[in-house]
Formats: C-alpha cells, structure tokens, sequence
C-alpha cells in the first residue's frame, strides 16, 4: 500500500521534512505549491531530494495559471534527475494558490490543453504554442517519464484526469 504525505514546506526544513518521511515509511511526499503560504515548492523539492533516496517526490498541488507548462516541465524533470527518477507532478486547475492573488482557476478546456502540453514536454515531444514550435532542449535521453497526476473534482475533471493523466 502506497501512503503518502501532502504539506506545505518550511525554509530550512525541506531536508529534516524528507528524511522524517522518508523513515516512517511514506512511500511519497508532496510539497504544496501556494507561493504566499510556502515557500517556492520545486525548491524545497531539490533540497529533499538531496536528502532522501527512495520517497517519491512532487507537488500537491501546481496549477496552470502560476506556472507555465514549460516551466513546470522543466522543474520537474530537474527534480527527476536529481532525484534519480523519482519526481511526479501534482497538478491541479488552481484553486487555493490562484485565491490567494485574487486569480480564478483555470477553464477545464484549457486545464486540459496544459496538462497535454505539460505531458508531451515531460516525454520530450515538440510543442506548439502560436507560431512557436518548442521542447525541452536539455532533456536527457533515457530519463524516466516523470508521472502526471490530476487534482479533480466534479464529474468532468474527474473525466478528464482519467483520459488525460497517470493519477
């Protein structure tokens, strides 16, 4: 059985954080990705992953609004290297993060397009955005996909994560 851990970080903790997890057993650890009630979770990520081997590491969650895919990409699949292969992405269309800047979350027919861009950079595809065809040029060969799983909730986000996520 797979029991993880979803927290918001503290500075100067992300490491003590993941080794604690990481010796009771976790199997995972997601750091929340709310910019004014934690400190930038990619980040706080890195650090954990220098301080741990074998918990699986991601966000809980990010959202498309904040963060663009090519940037979530990127912080993943550097958090996927430093990891040895154990990063995921937690996504979601924004709610708390997106609240706390007086945004609104994402439209689900864009959710969804950033979530098949988000996926398609992860695997080192091309992407196109306007006139601009773009990838992820640093993207090592032969690195595990970094999984994608989809906060929902409501019939058609539920759908939508099953059609278009890993979880």
């Amino acid at each position: 059985m797979d029991i993880g851990l979803l927290m918001l970080s503290e500075p100067g903790r992300a490491q003590e954080i993941a080794r604690r997890a990481e010796a009771a057993g976790f199997s995972h650890l997601a750091f929340g990705d709310t910019q004014n009630i934690g400190p930038e979770a990619w980040g706080q990520l890195l650090l954990a992953a220098g301080a741990s081997s074998r918990i699986r590491l991601g966000t809980g969650v990010t959202n498309p609004v904040t963060r663009d895919a090519a940037l979530t990409a990127s912080a993943a699949l550097a958090l996927q290297v430093e990891s040895g292969g154990r990063a995921f992405v937690g996504i979601g269309r924004g709610d708390s993060a997106l609240a706390k800047i007086g945004r609104h979350p994402e439209r689900l027919d864009a959710f969804e397009r950033y979530v098949v861009d988000l996926r398609a950079y992860l695997a080192g595809e091309k992407v196109r955005r306007g006139d601009v065809e773009c990838g992820i040029e640093w993207l090592p060969p032969e690195l595990p996909r970094v999984p994608v799983e989809v906060a929902a909730a409501g019939p058609r986000a539920i759908e939508l994560a099953g059609r278009c996520a890993d979880g």
